[in-house]
């Protein structure tokens, strides 16, 4: 019966550190759709100052 507490000890601690490595996932690609936008606005405002002085 030991095996089966360890097994779902084991389990679980996976489950945890799965789900935790799922949420820090979702934050960075959070941050990076962010930064990608901000980048995507950077740039149409360049082109943009670049189109008046050609």
């Amino acid at each position: 019966m030991d095996s089966v507490y360890d097994q779902t000890a084991d389990l679980t601690e996976f489950r945890t550190e799965t789900k935790q490595g799922i949420s820090d996932i979702q934050r960075n690609l959070n941050t990076m759709e962010l930064v990608t936008s901000k980048n995507w606005n950077d740039i149409a405002q360049l082109k943009a100052i670049n189109n008046i002085n050609s």
